[in-house]
Parts: C-alpha cells; structure tokens; sequence
C-alpha cells in the first residue's frame, strides 16, 4: 500500500525526468498507417451519406456540406428552431457538436445528427493520424511476432495543474484504433495503470466529504453509486442507478464545477439534484465563497491543493463564472495529477531499491495520459510485478482510498491475458484497509478548503469635533469593534484603520484569512498593504450593511458627547 499525507513531498521534477528519459514511443507504423487510410475512406463515405441524405431530405435544394448549407438544412428543412442554434455569446450560428446534442434530445434530425457526429469525430482524427505516420522513425527494434517497431520522439511540459503534455507529438490524443499500434519491442512489456474513478475521488476527499456522507461514500468501491446513494436519498433505486450510470458518469463533475445545464435532456436530471445537493454541503460551499470574495477583491486568484502546491487561476479577460468554474476545477485536477505523480515516483524508487532502473534498461515511466500511468519493464525483471501490486492501494491520511489497477500486456489496447497472468504470479497477499477506521478519523478531523478566505469589513465613520469613532462590522459573522480616534483628519482615520488591520495579521492568518475588504466611502477605491496583508478599499456596497455599521459609530460618539 502507497501511504502519503498532506506533508508528503510532490516531486515534480523527478517525475519528469523518469517520463523524458527515452524521449520516445515504439509503434508500429503499418499499422498507424493502416488506421489512417482507414478512417480516410470511412470519412469519404461519411460524406457522401451526409449529402445525399441532405439532398433527399431537402428536394435537392441543399447540394454541399458546407456550414451553411447544414444550418439551413436543419433550419429550413428539418424544423430546427433557430435558437437552437444560435450561440447566446456571440449571436452566429453554431453547429458544435454540443449544440446537436441538445437537438438529437429534443427529436430532432436524429439521422443527421449520428451521421455528422461520427463524421466530425473521424475528420478531427485524419490530422493526428498522418502526422503520425509522418513522425516515425526507424529503430532497431522489433515486437514480439518480429515486425519493426519505429519510434515516435516527443518533448514533455507541465501546465499549472501539474498535468503533464506532449510537444512535438501528442500521443495522449490518439485514438483507442490507432493506440493499437503502440506495441512493446520484443523482450519487453507495457504495465498500464488505470486510477479507477479518479477525478470523482479526488473531488469527493477535497471538497464534498462531510460527516453525512462519510459511511456511504467509505463503503462503495464505485464512488458513481455511492454520489447516487447520497444524493438520491431514500428515493435510490440500484435497477434504475445501474441502466443510469453512465448519466451519473457523463453529469456529476460539471455541476461541482459550477455547471448549471446538462447537454443531454436526460442528464438533466443528475445536474439539478448534484446542485441542490452541493447546496447542502458546508466545506464545499465554503469554498465557493471564499473564490467569490477574491473575486470581489480584484486581486490574483488562487486556489490550493491537499498537498500544498499554490495554482494561480487565469483571471485575464474572464468573466466571473468562468473564473470561479476554473478555481473550482484546478484543485481537483491538480490533485489528480499529485497523486499520478507520487504513484509514479514511488514506483521507481522501488525498483530502484533493487537495482532495476532506466540507466541499466529495467525499467521506464514510458508514458502518461492525464490519470493513466504507462511502464515499460525489461522481461527480465517480470517477478517484480509485486511493486506494482504494492502501489496500487492509496491511502492518503483519512481519505477515501484511492486505487491504481495495474494491467499487463505487449500491446497497450489489446489485452494479452497470459502475459498478465504471468505477472501477477509474483503478487503478494495485500495489506487491509480499515474503512471503519478511516471513517471514524474522517469524522473527528478538521475538512480541507482549497482557498484562502477574505476578511469582508464595513466601515462606519462619524467626525466629531475634535474626535471621530470608527466602527468595523464583519459583513459574513455580524460581529464589531467600536473604536475612538483623536482625529477628525479622513487620511488619519485610514491610516489607523490600516495600521488596526495590519495589526491583527497574525490572528488573520490563523482563519486562512490572507486578504481584506473594507467597505467605505471615505476613500476612493484602491489597494493598500499593511504587514504584507492587501486590504481593497471598496466604495461599492450593500446599503443596509453600511448603514448599519454608521449607526454604531454614530451611537458610540453621542455617548462620548453626552459625557
């Protein structure tokens, strides 16, 4: 079992160098080639259908595949409402794919629909396909039925959530027909680690696990049935979860994302009762309001991980639902990639533990794809298949445990049941986990929120004659501090309400709070820092809010005067 917790370190840089250390990927160029003029005459025949169905469906009118000639298809001869395809953003046209999805749901065009969906999805493989072929280059290797392998050389980026891509060639686009042409050389074989269900997992320990949930989300290895059981309530039905699964797969992370519609009719459903769920669920609405308060800040936006990495959130020419969509993504992807990269990193240092390791050709980290680790192992070191084994549990601090299935073959598509086998001979007896146990330390610990908090102030002023009162009223807890001033002079009075705030960084720091917003009209809008702490004056305000905080300062000088 891999065991990690918050503190336990995420080398990134390692991880990177064990996946460029080959700099390659073997395949089989015949058959790349094969898979590309494949789906060149499928695409030809795609084309031909969609025109003639056109023609017919038309009376001839509609002779092309133009972009035009499809809209007023669907417009003019199949009874398309317009606003079906109208992009609300930029008022044009749209013919993406997420738009005929919603009209294949409403009935209509649905011949048409099958045929351009299956047509788009081939044309946007044609590309990938030939610059595949193009890339190969001769190696000195061969599979295990003696064909040439040729190598397909890449470079290696990370982005900031930690995900790794591919310059030069992108072998994480590829598609699952061409895929079967990447082939281990003879006297080697492809460890595939699948993370079963990852980014629901890792969404669930960082953001939605609350007391109520615990004993249901723990006990259900598939978290898409225990999401159901939990938000479905008594009303869950598992004849009905199981022909809807795939619904709960397709619709549960984009309304945890900010999502508000489903692009299918039936999706819909799951979208709403997420949504109304995660309104129920105080760590993960906590965090939506700490995104909106830096929002409302102006300030840069970042969001944090479980294991500590800062993932700034692009805010440039963004709207502020398209901001808060991607602040409540990046920790989730993040964390995925986190774990991708630990697993990883664990591995080789186990196998390096005995000796097995890329400089002496045992073993590489061969390839990633979002939350699916690839090894490539020497034949030789096969009865040590057990590290694997060792891995694929994860357990970090009192989290739902995590899983990496490992699988192994000479293919990476095609199964090779007797080789898998043959691995697996040298696995071990695993290690239990104690899920009664992680739920009663779930239960006792404090829940993680992926985001600093911003203190929200209202300031309430009143001169006096030779003395002002200044009151400072928490706008989320509806508590205040009254404080006299000997001073009458606005600059002063900001000056010492700055110094007060600064004062209490410390304090601040302790309730994640690292930025404030002080409502007031004594000063034009503007940032100030005092300790290092970023306090916005902000001159746009809630009316009540103020008032209020004006009428403890106002009561607080009329004692002062009446004395």
């Amino acid at each position: 079992m891999l065991r990690l917790t918050k503190d336990s370190p995420i080398d990134m840089y390692k991880y990177l160098e064990h996946l460029s250390y080959l700099g390659y990927i073997y395949y089989d160029m015949n058959e790349l080639d094969y898979t590309s003029r494949k789906n060149t005459q499928e695409l030809g025949t795609l084309k031909y259908l969609i025109v003639q169905l056109m023609k017919e469906c038309s009376g001839g009118v509609v002779q092309d595949d133009s972009r035009y000639s499809i809209i007023q298809f669907l417009t003019k001869h199949q009874g398309v409402p317009d606003s079906f395809l109208v992009d609300r953003k930029t008022g044009d046209y749209s013919i993406a794919q997420k738009k005929l999805t919603k009209i294949y749901e409403r009935g209509y065009a649905r011949e048409f629909i099958n045929l351009y969906s299956d047509f788009s999805s081939k044309r946007s493989k044609a590309g990938l396909l030939n610059s595949a072929v193009s890339a190969c280059k001769e190696s000195d290797k061969v599979d295990y039925s003696g064909k040439p392998l040729y190598k397909v050389t890449h470079n290696i980026n990370e982005n900031g959530t930690l995900r790794t891509y591919y310059r030069d060639f992108n072998h994480q686009q590829l598609s699952k027909d061409a895929l079967r042409a990447m082939k281990a050389p003879a006297g080697y074989t492809l460890v595939k680690g699948d993370f079963a269900q990852s980014d629901l997992k890792i969404v669930y320990n960082m953001m939605l696990k609350d007391p109520s949930n615990l004993d249901i989300m723990y006990n259900y290895p598939d978290s898409y049935e225990g999401i159901s059981r939990v938000v479905e309530g008594p009303m869950f039905n598992k004849e009905k979860f199981l022909e809807e699964r795939h619904l709960y797969k397709q619709n549960t992370l984009a309304p945890i994302y900010g999502a508000e519609s489903s692009e299918s009719f039936e999706g819909q459903r799951i979208v709403n009762n997420i949504n109304d769920y995660l309104k129920t669920l105080s760590v993960y609405s906590e965090f939506k309001k700490r995104i909106e308060k830096r929002i409302e800040t102006g300030l840069p936006v970042y969001v944090r991980t479980y294991f500590g990495n800062e993932v700034p959130i692009d805010s440039t020419n963004r709207s502020p639902k398209d901001v808060m969509h991607a602040a409540l993504n990046a920790p989730v992807q993040t964390g995925t990639s986190e774990i991708v990269i630990a697993c990883a990193n664990a591995i080789m240092d186990k196998f390096a533990e005995n000796g097995i390791t890329e400089e002496n050709g045992g073993i590489y980290l061969y390839l990633n794809r979002h939350d699916e680790l690839i090894f490539m192992i020497n034949n030789d070191y096969l009865n040590y298949s057990w590290i694997f084994q060792e891995c694929e549990d994860i357990l970090v601090d009192d989290w739902m445990p995590l899983k990496i299935e490992f699988s192994y073959s000479d293919n990476y598509i095609v199964p090779n049941d007797n080789l898998d086998r043959l691995c697996k001979s040298s696995y071990k007896r695993k290690e239990p986990i104690n899920i009664s146990e992680l739920i009663t330390k779930a239960k006792s610990s404090e829940f993680f929120i992926p985001c600093d908090d911003t203190l929200r102030l209202a300031l309430g002023c009143v001169v006096g004659k030779d003395k002002s009162v200044v009151s400072l009223l928490n706008v989320d807890k509806n508590t205040y501090k009254v404080m006299d001033i000997d001073t009458t002079d606005l600059n002063e009075i900001v000056k010492y309400v700055l110094l007060k705030i600064g004062g209490k960084k410390a304090e601040l720091l302790k309730d994640d709070v690292t930025s404030v917003i002080v409502y007031t009209d004594l000063v034009l809008q503007d940032v100030s820092f005092n300790a290092g702490l970023p306090v916005l004056f902000k001159t746009k305000f809630n009316d009540s809010m103020y008032r209020q905080a004006k009428m403890l300062a106002d009561k607080r000088l009329k004692e002062l005067e009446s004395i």
